[in-house]
Protein backbone atom coordinates (compact mmCIF):
# COMPACT_ATOMS: atom_id res chain seq x y z
CA UNK A 1 0.00 0.00 0.00
CA UNK A 2 1.52 3.25 -1.16
CA UNK A 3 2.22 5.91 1.49
CA UNK A 4 -0.24 9.09 1.57
CA UNK A 5 1.42 12.35 1.44
CA UNK A 6 0.85 14.39 4.73
CA UNK A 7 -1.54 17.23 4.18
CA UNK A 8 -1.34 20.30 6.11
CA UNK A 9 -3.97 22.85 7.06
CA UNK A 10 -4.01 25.24 4.46
CA UNK A 11 -1.11 24.67 2.95
CA UNK A 12 -2.56 24.96 -0.99
CA UNK A 13 -4.22 28.07 -0.27
CA UNK A 14 -0.75 30.04 1.00
CA UNK A 15 1.31 28.16 -2.20
CA UNK A 16 -1.47 29.20 -4.30
CA UNK A 17 -0.87 33.30 -2.77
CA UNK A 18 2.80 32.04 -3.08
CA UNK A 19 3.52 30.55 -6.59
CA UNK A 20 2.59 33.21 -9.14
CA UNK A 21 4.92 36.07 -7.59
CA UNK A 22 7.33 33.19 -6.89
CA UNK A 23 7.11 32.33 -11.06
CA UNK A 24 7.08 36.48 -11.98
CA UNK A 25 10.64 36.62 -10.22
CA UNK A 26 12.16 33.75 -12.70
CA UNK A 27 14.05 31.11 -11.70
CA UNK A 28 17.71 32.60 -11.29
CA UNK A 29 16.30 35.48 -9.04
CA UNK A 30 14.07 33.12 -7.05
CA UNK A 31 17.36 31.37 -5.74
CA UNK A 32 19.13 34.40 -5.32
CA UNK A 33 17.13 35.91 -2.90
CA UNK A 34 16.41 32.69 -0.99
CA UNK A 35 20.28 32.17 -1.13
CA UNK A 36 20.66 35.76 0.19
CA UNK A 37 18.16 35.27 2.95
CA UNK A 38 19.31 31.50 4.19
CA UNK A 39 22.95 33.27 3.47
CA UNK A 40 23.15 35.00 7.67
CA UNK A 41 26.33 35.26 7.60
CA UNK A 42 26.98 38.50 7.62
CA UNK A 43 27.91 41.05 11.06
CA UNK A 44 25.46 41.72 13.58
CA UNK A 45 23.89 44.75 13.47
CA UNK A 46 25.74 47.48 15.13
CA UNK A 47 22.98 49.08 17.17
CA UNK A 48 20.65 46.39 17.92
CA UNK A 49 19.85 46.36 21.31
CA UNK A 50 19.62 43.90 24.47
CA UNK A 51 16.29 44.19 24.98
CA UNK A 52 15.54 44.00 21.52
CA UNK A 53 14.11 47.48 21.62
CA UNK A 54 14.91 49.92 18.68
CA UNK A 55 18.16 49.95 17.31
CA UNK A 56 20.77 52.62 19.57
CA UNK A 57 22.47 55.50 18.46
CA UNK A 58 25.71 53.24 18.15
CA UNK A 59 28.91 55.53 16.21
CA UNK A 60 31.64 53.61 14.23
CA UNK A 61 35.05 53.66 15.99
CA UNK A 62 36.40 54.92 12.87
CA UNK A 63 40.29 54.44 14.39
CA UNK A 64 39.64 50.89 14.71
CA UNK A 65 37.38 50.05 12.02
CA UNK A 66 38.49 47.22 9.59
CA UNK A 67 36.53 46.99 6.43
CA UNK A 68 34.89 43.11 6.44
CA UNK A 69 36.50 40.44 3.92
CA UNK A 70 32.65 40.03 2.57
CA UNK A 71 31.17 41.48 -0.42
CA UNK A 72 28.72 43.80 1.35
CA UNK A 73 29.61 46.82 1.78
CA UNK A 74 31.65 49.44 0.07
CA UNK A 75 34.40 51.98 2.11
CA UNK A 76 35.09 55.15 0.65
CA UNK A 77 37.77 57.25 2.39
CA UNK A 78 40.09 59.99 2.15
CA UNK A 79 43.81 59.49 0.22
CA UNK A 80 45.98 59.19 3.01
CA UNK A 81 45.78 60.17 6.59
CA UNK A 82 43.30 63.02 7.71
CA UNK A 83 45.00 66.43 9.07
CA UNK A 84 44.01 65.06 12.75
CA UNK A 85 46.32 61.81 12.12
CA UNK A 86 43.59 59.50 11.64
CA UNK A 87 43.99 56.89 9.12
CA UNK A 88 40.75 55.44 7.13
CA UNK A 89 43.02 52.73 5.43
CA UNK A 90 42.08 51.34 2.09
CA UNK A 91 38.76 52.60 0.66
CA UNK A 92 37.30 50.94 -2.40
CA UNK A 93 37.02 54.85 -3.78
CA UNK A 94 39.07 57.72 -2.54
CA UNK A 95 36.81 60.07 -1.30
CA UNK A 96 36.32 63.61 -3.31
CA UNK A 97 37.15 67.07 -1.97
CA UNK A 98 34.77 69.31 -1.74
CA UNK A 99 35.22 73.19 -1.91
CA UNK A 100 33.22 74.00 2.00
CA UNK A 101 33.95 74.03 5.23
CA UNK A 102 33.54 70.65 6.85
CA UNK A 103 30.35 71.55 9.02
CA UNK A 104 28.55 72.84 5.44
CA UNK A 105 29.59 69.54 3.75
CA UNK A 106 28.17 67.53 6.89
CA UNK A 107 24.76 69.44 6.67
CA UNK A 108 24.60 68.59 3.00
CA UNK A 109 24.89 65.31 3.79
CA UNK A 110 22.22 64.56 6.26
CA UNK A 111 20.21 66.62 3.69
CA UNK A 112 21.15 64.09 1.38
CA UNK A 113 20.27 61.11 3.42
CA UNK A 114 16.85 62.64 4.50
CA UNK A 115 15.49 63.16 0.46
CA UNK A 116 16.59 59.06 0.16
CA UNK A 117 13.36 56.81 0.55
CA UNK A 118 13.35 54.41 3.31
CA UNK A 119 16.86 56.31 4.53
CA UNK A 120 16.93 58.14 8.32
CA UNK A 121 19.14 59.78 10.60
CA UNK A 122 20.46 57.55 13.39
CA UNK A 123 22.59 60.01 15.25
CA UNK A 124 24.71 63.19 15.05
CA UNK A 125 27.97 63.56 17.32
CA UNK A 126 28.20 66.58 19.12
CA UNK A 127 30.68 68.66 16.64
CA UNK A 128 27.73 67.79 13.73
CA UNK A 129 30.78 66.09 11.70
CA UNK A 130 29.83 61.93 12.69
CA UNK A 131 26.78 61.00 11.12
CA UNK A 132 24.79 57.43 11.22
CA UNK A 133 22.21 56.88 8.77
CA UNK A 134 20.36 53.59 7.80
CA UNK A 135 18.35 52.44 4.79
CA UNK A 136 16.06 49.95 4.34
CA UNK A 137 15.59 47.77 0.68
CA UNK A 138 12.31 48.52 -0.55
CA UNK A 139 10.84 44.78 -0.58
CA UNK A 140 12.29 42.77 2.33
CA UNK A 141 12.86 45.59 4.40
CA UNK A 142 16.80 44.95 4.49
CA UNK A 143 18.64 47.50 6.57
CA UNK A 144 21.93 48.85 5.93
CA UNK A 145 24.04 51.29 8.09
CA UNK A 146 25.85 54.12 6.55
CA UNK A 147 28.54 56.04 8.62
CA UNK A 148 30.11 59.19 8.10
CA UNK A 149 32.74 61.58 9.56
CA UNK A 150 33.85 64.83 8.00
CA UNK A 151 37.03 65.76 7.73
CA UNK A 152 37.90 69.53 7.63
CA UNK A 153 41.20 69.74 5.20
CA UNK A 154 41.33 73.53 5.47
CA UNK A 155 39.26 76.53 6.12
CA UNK A 156 37.14 76.36 2.60
CA UNK A 157 37.71 72.28 1.71
CA UNK A 158 36.60 69.23 3.45
CA UNK A 159 36.56 65.84 2.56
CA UNK A 160 34.65 63.14 4.18
CA UNK A 161 35.14 59.15 4.97
CA UNK A 162 31.72 57.53 4.26
CA UNK A 163 31.04 53.52 5.23
CA UNK A 164 27.68 51.78 3.54
CA UNK A 165 27.44 47.87 4.82
CA UNK A 166 24.44 45.48 4.87
CA UNK A 167 24.15 44.69 8.28
CA UNK A 168 22.87 40.98 7.89
CA UNK A 169 24.07 38.49 5.03
CA UNK A 170 26.76 37.68 2.78
CA UNK A 171 26.59 39.78 -0.13
CA UNK A 172 24.77 42.86 -1.04
CA UNK A 173 24.46 42.45 -5.05
CA UNK A 174 26.55 46.03 -5.23
CA UNK A 175 23.78 47.97 -3.48
CA UNK A 176 26.34 49.56 -1.31
CA UNK A 177 28.13 50.61 -4.04
CA UNK A 178 25.94 52.55 -6.12
CA UNK A 179 24.00 54.04 -2.96
CA UNK A 180 27.10 55.72 -2.23
CA UNK A 181 28.50 56.84 -5.96
CA UNK A 182 24.58 58.01 -5.90
CA UNK A 183 24.57 59.89 -2.50
CA UNK A 184 27.85 60.80 -3.04
CA UNK A 185 26.54 62.47 -6.89
CA UNK A 186 23.78 64.23 -4.93
CA UNK A 187 26.53 66.03 -2.37
CA UNK A 188 28.47 67.52 -5.06
CA UNK A 189 25.70 68.72 -6.43
CA UNK A 190 24.55 70.17 -3.38
CA UNK A 191 27.82 72.18 -2.57
CA UNK A 192 28.38 73.08 -5.76
CA UNK A 193 28.65 76.80 -5.82
CA UNK A 194 26.11 78.99 -8.07
CA UNK A 195 27.35 80.87 -11.05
Amino acid sequence: MPLEKPQLPHADKHWTLIMPYWRSLGLTRAWLILAALLAGGGAPMETAMADGGPPEAVFLDWAGMVPRDSPNGWLVAPDGAAPDGAAYGQGDETAPVFPVPAPVLARAWQAVVAAQPRGRILAVSEDGLRIEAEQRSAVFGFVDRISVEVVALASQSSTLAVYSRATVGYWDFGVNRRRLRDWLAALAARVAPVD
